[in-house]
């Protein structure tokens, strides 16, 4: 009988053990996490998440504008009303769709960022080139690329290509094709590219089949500040300065017509476009241009500070001070918020200026824990 209570005491212990519900993994204890220590205006200022009803909200929305991700921090009240509070919101300036991966290497990254008064561009641009003939499986395609500086590159075999370059040098692209038939040998067309010219141009042509003379319509579009002057060189010695001249070339061959635009800021672009009158042979291509790339150039960032009376300042859109800087001192990944979605924490110190109409006020010797959501 006392074996038997012995034994059944064990088992129940086992199973009260066994049944035990696991705990939760608990936020850190010590001090708050998230929190801004600074002086406004010379006052000091101190929030903290878990204090005094302060809490540390961390977002992200689509910039539809510039097609760009903003990464927000918000440490605020509940009810912010006779409080201070203070958003931070970091731009993702590599362009991606509404819905796409966010790609946070190009907006978290440890060292200076810079506020939203400072414009930059990236140091590269990605191009691609599609020949304006339709793509043929037994058709020989090779792309030649050259910037006066440095060697010639080569792309063999291939329909459209998409190449990178480098802001402020200028490329010479070559496309040359041969089909399968013989009918086109070596056909050569070169055009010319300044990586990061405000005015890029692309030439249209469509030609009058129905006239015993051949007829070509010319045509461009491009980008730049209006109002656009434009000079068309045939070939042939014939000119126009109209944006959609008609030409007809008296005599039969292969001509290069050059087209320069000016636009109103004094850019200049020039394009070209390859006539053959004799026969369909031709290699002229289009070119795309991508976004500007902005490899891991650290994004901007914009303070927005709520004062008890309900104000509100921030640094968009003004010019700061010397004094004035934003460095991102540690990253790591956090918790998921209440949506679920993954954050990393931001350790930051700053010094800013802030306006609200023609009111400045100052931000001191920040130092905050903030954290941001993505997807």
């Amino acid at each position: 009988m006392k074996k038997t209570i012995l034994k059944t005491i064990f088992f129940s212990v086992l199973i009260l053990f066994g049944c035990k519900k696991k705990e939760l993994p608990q936020e850190p204890s010590g001090s708050p996490v998230f929190s801004v220590n600074c002086s406004v205006d010379g006052q000091p200022l101190l929030m903290e998440a878990g204090n005094m009803d302060y809490y540390m909200k961390p977002s992200y929305y689509y910039d539809t504008l510039h097609g760009i991700y903003v990464f927000k921090a918000e440490l605020s009240k509940k009810t912010n009303l006779g409080a201070y509070s203070l958003i931070l919101l970091i731009n993702n300036y590599r362009p991606t769709a509404l819905a796409f991966p966010i790609y946070t290497d190009t907006a978290f990254t440890t060292g200076t960022y810079k506020y939203t008064d400072a414009t930059f561009t990236g140091l590269t641009q990605n191009i691609t080139f599609t020949p304006t003939k339709a793509y043929e499986s037994n058709d020989a395609y090779l792309w030649r690329f050259k910037e006066p500086s440095s060697d010639e590159w080569k792309v063999n075999g291939v329909y459209s290509t998409t190449q990178t370059f480098e802001l402020g040098k200028t490329y010479s692209v070559t496309y040359e094709y041969s089909d399968a038939n013989g009918g086109c040998n070596n056909i050569k067309h070169t055009n010319i590219f300044t990586i990061g010219n405000p005015l890029q141009t692309t030439v249209k042509v469509v030609r009058d089949s129905t006239s015993s003379v051949p007829v070509y319509k010319y045509s461009y579009t491009g980008t730049g500040v209006k109002p656009f002057k434009c000079n068309w060189c045939f070939g042939d010695g014939s000119t126009a300065n109209t944006f959609a001249p008609t030409h007809t070339f008296q005599t039969s061959g292969v001509y290069a017509t050059t087209l320069t635009v000016v636009d109103a800021a004094n850019n200049v672009c020039t394009s070209y476009y390859q006539i053959n009158t004799e026969s369909y042979c031709q290699s002229n291509f289009t070119a795309n241009f991508a976004p500007l790339a902005n490899t891991r150039l650290n994004s901007r960032v914009t303070v927005i500070l709520t004062d008890p009376d309900g104000n509100v300042y921030s640094t968009k859109d003004l010019s700061q001070p010397a004094s004035s800087n934003f460095q991102v001192l540690s990253i790591e990944n956090y918790h998921a918020n209440e949506n679920n979605e993954a954050t990393k924490l931001l350790k930051i110190k700053f010094n800013c200026t802030l306006k609200l109409g023609s009111k400045l006020v100052k931000i001191e010797n920040g130092i905050a824990t903030l954290a941001v959501a993505y997807n």
